[in-house]
C-alpha cells in the first residue's frame, strides 16, 4: 500500500541520513537532494537531516532551518536552532522573537528563546520565557509533564545561576515531582 511505501521511504532515507560513512556536509546535502520534496516535507526526516547537517556545517544548517521554517512551522526544528552555537547569538535571538509574533503559544519557541538568552548569560529574559512556558498551562495547549519537568530543571539553573539557592532547590523538587 502507499502508506506502508511511504513509511518505508522515511525510513530507509532517515538511515542513509545517519549512516556512519557520511564525513560532511556535502555528502549528507547530496542524500538529502536525493530525496523527493514531499518526503522532505515530513517531520521526522527534517528533524534527523538537520540534527546531522548541525554536526558538519552549522552555519548552513542556520540558514536551511530559516528556510524550512517559512514553508512549514516545525517547533521541534525551532529546538534545534537554539542549539546552533556558531552564529551570532543577536541574530539567533532576532530570528525567535520574529517568530514569536507568530507562535507566542509555541512551547518549544519559547523554551528555545530561553536557551539562547540562558547561553548569552542574559538570566532575566530567559527566566522570562520560561515562566511563559509555565503560564502556557492554563490554555488548552496544556504541555505534557515532560516538557513541565525541562522548564522546572532550566529555571532551577537560572536560580543556582543567580544566587537564588532555595528557589533553584524548589524548582528542582518541582522537577521531580515533588511539592
Amino acid at each position: 500500500s502507499d502508506v506502508y511505501k511511504r513509511q518505508l521511504e522515511k525510513t530507509v532515507y532517515s538511515h542513509l541520513l545517519t549512516a556512519a560513512n557520511i564525513t560532511n556536509a556535502e555528502a549528507l546535502i547530496k542524500i538529502w537532494q536525493q530525496i523527493t520534496p514531499h518526503l522532505q516535507l515530513e517531520p521526522q526526516l527534517l528533524i534527523t537531516y538537520t540534527q546531522e547537517l548541525i554536526k558538519y556545517d552549522e552555519l548552513y544548517a542556520e540558514k536551511f532551518i530559516r528556510s524550512s521554517l517559512k514553508k512549514t512551522w516545525n517547533s521541534r526544528l525551532v529546538l534545534i536552532y537554539s542549539e546552533i552555537s556558531k552564529v551570532e547569538p543577536a541574530k539567533l535571538v532576532k530570528n525567535l522573537e520574529m517568530w514569536l509574533i507568530q507562535h507566542d503559544q509555541d512551547i518549544n519557541l519559547l523554551m528555545a528563546a530561553a536557551k539562547v538568552y540562558k547561553r548569552q548569560r542574559l538570566w532575566g529574559q530567559a527566566e522570562q520565557y520560561l515562566r511563559r512556558c509555565l503560564n502556557i498551562h492554563s490554555t488548552p495547549a496544556l504541555p505534557s509533564q515532560f516538557e513541565r519537568r525541562r522548564v522546572y530543571i532550566e529555571l532551577a539553573d537560572i536560580m543556582a545561576n543567580t544566587n537564588r539557592p532555595d528557589d533553584a532547590i524548589k524548582y528542582y523538587q518541582l522537577a521531580l515531582g515533588r511539592k
